[in-house]
């Protein structure tokens, strides 16, 4: 029998056994549509009890039911392998599932045990363990992690982790979703759908039961091991829908209600069936019931395959249109008519909820009646005409009612009353120039989403973008055309660091700054768009460049000493600099990107200024091209400005900017008055959100690059690493580098405040309390062995060791030279060191607590040192090796082979016989033990998702873990009134 006939016949008979027996002889005339051979094969594979089977079971697991013992296989404190049961969590057609214990990691997992008779059958197990490895291979944060397949006593297994929190199912029965809750657990499960698809995986069972919603706000899709494999995986890199799942009859079919027309029918699936029953679930969210219903399972089908379900908006109240077209799309039974990828249904969500934001803040107006007349409160990113409108009638109410009671004619009072109006409508109309709508009402739509994506760029005609990938250590660039939403590779992944991408005025050629890779400063790099081969143009460039109108000349800013920096003007070859602006310390031109005006006239560049106090404030100026002469364009004090692009009519530009204790949001600033004007309306940390923006040729365009970064802690009592748990849980914290206090307390520093601070807390996370407000920069902690003082780094720009009390007061300096950071304490706690920067070159130094004079440590280049719980070595890092040195100095006594990549910091485990440190694998990092006797390193940890971004090895063996991701994608914005 051919393999598609197999398949045909599988599904038909798994969809069958979820109808009572009663329904499946109408269901199966159904189904086979006449097809009386058909129809035959599939009846006379029913050679089991005749009996109920629940609507809410994937069929699979129903039929499994049938044949499943009453008591479970395992007992409570039985092991498996290294994991030892707690109790069962539930049985079905895929085994019985465990919550288990995992005695070498100390972690609870969940164990999904193979029925006995699936193991007998080889190519069932085959397909398993394909699928189980397939699974194992989607690193997503929304994606169930499988740690592990295995065998028990000749029985299969999976073992994934166990996931606190309530499934979908459980939400919806407690409590009614808001739209933006729904939308947001949408967003995340397609963005989970797209990791799979890209892979080959089709789940076919997307239903409430199988997503888990997490306290912190994570969804995380399950049973991603039970889904199919596309035999088509060569092509499985270009999201394509159409993975054809033909493979032989067996496995998991999915549950009546969720499934979607030719599941029902029993053909083949692929990625548009995920679709259709993640569009049953959304409109379940929303409208607190399934699509289809009835009273029977054969009833549920028909209505599946028949009728139109019922409209949202019967059910929401105010429904956007756009989200009722969104859902009937998905829903569409003809899966021709759907949504083709999971990642255009995700593009759509994503721009409905971005509109939505911006619509609510600009009708974000509301009326409140007040003793003195009517008054206004706007909220959200602009002001639109109506609201400018109804500001200035309020204004000139409260003046009628002002002249009122002075008892003046009302004939006065109106006039009074009009001409305010009128000032106060005319200033808020013409605020801000000519465009003073420009990017008011704009539209958002994800272009790029892969989580590796960085700096973009979009060409002068909109044709095309540009942007650099990061891909573990490698980095490469890409040209993508939205129209076709195509890729091409112009530059391929190297070891190099990739920048400041920008397009030529005629849109020809690409520029990018490359560092590394054989270019010991800055190199400028020019490539056909077309693609080709690269051709250096001009060393030591510190930022991305900027075209003069003409496109003859581009400006770009470069660091002429540590203390000095100048925008350059060039010809587009390279030739010909002249030096247009300096600035010496304590005030410098930022890298971040200059701006040519399009009237050729000024360049914008954003500069920073150091106050006598360390702190530091940002503002735009503008240069004069002809003479260098400069202006403030900004009249904020900005804690960061990252990069300036020009709008079309001279207007003003636009600007990606950091406020304190906000993200980095893209700004409007007017020109020549300066005033600015929020245009994103994302939520907002210090952690992102823009890095990156491009403008089209006539500014209707923007492309911009935006990134969120997620930290959280685990810690691992005793050093246990078996009993390592996570200890916060979402919150506005940046946990990077840790330090342990000698009572238990965590030290770290944050940049929840709008500053990076030192903040201490709790060993669990509570008790959260900052420790320094200066509003210098504040980093890498360390604390003294007698618990007395902190000791970490400090500056605005410079680097310097400063030294203060546990409670942060008594905050003294303890160096001064050109750039010291990374303290630790020597055991008694007399001595600090820490790494000293001169002319580039980084080497060890040491200094009593009390301050005094600096000693130098090292001379050779190295860093990371770390004292020895008996004080009598120091390990540190040497090129690329682990060097140990005496505590007096000297020359090293031994070298270690590390395993391969940067590893800071680095601890003594309390016996001083290992030094741990964290190693990071394909964007996945653990920590490691060291020997000091030159054995092989131990992995100490089994994370399978994010990476470390600071931990602390205490004296005692505590171990503190920071860990994060970074989720980042590239938007296009669309300006809708231009």
């Amino acid at each position: 029998m051919e393999l598609a006939r197999w398949q045909q016949i599988d599904n038909i008979l798994v969809a069958a056994l979820e109808l009572d027996p009663a329904e499946r002889a109408s269901f199966i005339e159904q189904a086979c549509s006449g097809d009386e051979s058909l129809r035959q094969e599939v009846i006379s594979l029913f050679s089991y009890d005749e009996q109920a089977l629940d609507i809410d079971t994937p069929a699979l697991e129903s039929a499994a039911c049938i044949l499943a013992p009453a008591q479970p296989d395992l007992a409570e404190g039985q092991y498996v392998g290294h994991y030892r049961i707690d109790s069962l969590l539930g049985a079905g057609g895929m085994g019985e599932v465990y919550l288990a214990e995992d005695m070498k990691l100390g972690r609870r997992i969940a164990l999904k045990l193979l029925p006995a008779d699936f193991t007998e059958d080889r190519d069932w197990v085959r397909r398993f363990q394909q699928e189980a490895r397939a699974a194992s291979a989607l690193n997503h944060p929304n994606i169930i992690t499988i740690h592990e397949t295995g065998e028990f006593e000749d029985r299969h297994f999976i073992a994934t982790e166990f996931i606190e929190g309530e499934t979908l199912r459980h939400r919806i029965r407690r409590t009614a979703l808001n739209l933006g809750e729904a939308l947001d657990i949408a967003i995340q499960v397609a963005n989970a759908l797209v990791a799979a698809h890209q892979a080959g995986i089709v789940h076919r069972d997307i239903k409430p039961e199988n997503i888990m919603l997490r306290p912190d706000g994570y969804v995380k899709v399950l049973d991603f091991g039970l889904a199919k494999l596309s035999e088509q995986s060569s092509n499985a890199g270009d999201d394509s829908a159409h993975c054809e799942t033909d493979t032989m009859p067996g496995l998991l079919m999915g549950t009546v209600k969720y499934m979607s027309p030719e599941q029902a029918r029993g053909l083949s699936l692929d990625g548009r069936s995920d679709i259709f029953s993640l569009g049953v679930v959304v409109y379940e969210m929303l409208a607190g019931r399934p699509p289809f219903e009835g009273e029977t399972s054969s009833d549920v089908i028909a209505a599946l395959l028949k009728e139109d379900p019922a409209p949202l908006s019967q059910f929401v109240p105010e429904l956007p249109v756009e989200l009722e077209r969104i859902i009937s799309k998905a829903l569409a039974k003809n899966r021709d008519e759907r949504y083709q990828t999971i990642n255009d249904f995700l593009v759509a969500v994503r721009e409905l909820r971005n509109e939505m934001e911006v619509e609510h803040r600009q009708k974000g107006i509301k009326r409140v009646e007040t003793s003195g007349g009517i008054q206004t409160a706007a909220s959200g990113v602009g002001t639109s005409a109506q609201a400018a409108t109804t500001r200035g009638l309020s204004i000139a109410q409260r003046a009628v009612n002002l002249v009122k009671q002075n008892k003046l004619s009302a004939s006065l009072a109106l006039l009074i009353a009009i001409v305010i109006a009128g000032w106060v409508i005319y200033r808020l109309n013409n605020r801000g120039g000519q465009s003073r709508g420009v990017f008011q009402e704009v539209r958002i739509s994800q272009l790029v989403g892969t989580d590796k994506s960085q700096f973009a760029a979009v060409s002068p005609d909109g044709k095309y973008v540009a942007y650099t990938v990061l891909d573990g250590n490698k980095q490469s660039l890409a040209l993508r055309l939205p129209a076709t939403n195509s890729n091409t590779v112009l530059v391929p992944p190297s070891d190099a660091w990739y920048y400041g991408v920008t397009f030529s005025r005629d849109g020809n050629y690409l520029y990018y700054v490359v560092w590394g890779k054989g270019d010991s400063t800055p190199t400028l790099y020019q490539i056909p768009a077309s693609g080709g081969d690269s051709q250096k143009v001009l060393e030591n460039i510190a930022s991305p460049v900027t075209f003069s109108p003409d496109g003859n000349r581009f400006a770009f800013v470069r660091e002429i000493t540590k203390e000095e920096t100048g925008l350059f003007i060039a010809d587009a070859d390279g030739s010909e600099e002249r030096l247009l602006a300096r600035r010496k310390s304590p005030s410098f031109l930022s890298t971040s990107g200059p701006s040519w005006s399009p009237d050729g006239k000024l360049i914008a560049c954003a500069v920073l200024d150091k106050l006598p106090d360390e702190k530091q404030i940002m503002n735009v100026i503008g240069v004069s091209v002809e003479d260098g002469a400069e202006n403030l364009l900004t009249k904020g004090k900005w804690s960061r400005v990252h990069q300036v692009a020009w709008l079309s009519d001279n207007s003003g530009f636009i600007m990606v900017a950091t406020e304190k204790g906000e993200g980095a949001l893209l700004w409007r600033i007017s020109y020549p008055e300066g005033d600015s004007r929020r245009l994103t309306s994302d939520p907002s940390n210090y952690f992102g959100n823009y890095n990156s923006i491009s403008l089209t040729a006539d500014s209707k365009l923007l492309v911009a690059s935006r990134f969120e970064q997620r930290t959280n802690l685990w810690s691992a009592p005793g050093g246990d690493t078996s009993q390592i748990k996570q200890i916060t849980f979402g919150g506005n914290h940046r946990y990077l580098r840790l330090a342990w206090t000698p009572d238990g307390r965590i030290v770290f520093p944050s940049d929840a405040s709008g500053d990076r601070e030192i903040w201490i807390m709790e060993a669990d996370g509570s008790g959260q309390k900052q420790l320094t407000a200066d509003g210098r920069f504040n980093a890498l902690p360390t604390v003294s062995p007698d618990g007395r003082y902190i000791v970490y780094t400090s500056g605005a720009s410079s680097r310097h060791i400063w030294r203060m009390d546990i409670d942060g007061s008594n905050p003294v300096q303890l160096t001064n030279g050109e750039e010291e950071f990374g303290p630790q304490y020597s055991p008694d706690g007399q001595w600090v060191f820490y790494m000293s920067v001169v002319s580039g070159k980084a080497t060890i130094w040491k200094i009593p607590i009390d301050g005094g004079e600096p000693v130098q440590f090292t001379k050779e280049p190295s860093a990371g040192p770390a004292v020895s719980p008996d004080g009598s070595l120091v390990a540190c890092w040497w090129s690329g090796k682990i060097a140990i040195i005496p505590f007096d100095g000297g020359e090293p006594i031994k070298f270690i082979d590390p395993l391969p990549g940067p590893h800071m910091p680095m601890k003594w485990t309390s016996d001083g016989r290992a030094l741990i440190y964290d190693v990071t694998r394909n964007d996945v990092s653990n920590i490691w033990s060291q020997p000091l006797d030159g054995g092989p390193p131990k992995q100490l940890t089994d994370f399978k998702s994010e990476t470390i971004l600071g931990f602390d090895w205490s004296r005692d063996d505590n171990l503190v873990v920071s860990r994060g991701f970074t989720a980042r994608e590239i938007v296009l914005i669309q300006d809708l009134n231009r």
